[in-house]
């Protein structure tokens, strides 16, 4: 039973860390695909890079969780 447990956590902090970088990387393109931000609109392609900067740190922190819930 303990086993199973453990090896269903980690497959939910895997999972958990795929889906981070899935985020990211639609945020990605998205930027990417946008034109610079113009003086007289809304700051979409800004306001995405920061919110890439934010995603790009969740995979690790996610790991990090993991470890410390594995050292108790």
């Amino acid at each position: 039973m303990r086993r199973s447990i453990v090896t269903n956590r980690a497959d939910q902090f895997n999972q958990a860390r795929c889906d981070a970088w899935t985020v990211y990387n639609l945020i990605a393109v998205l930027h990417a695909a946008l034109p610079d931000d113009s003086l007289d609109a809304l700051p979409v392609r800004c306001m995405l890079s920061h919110i890439m900067d934010l995603a790009k740190d969740i995979p690790d922190a996610i790991e990090q969780l993991e470890r410390e819930v594995d050292r108790g």
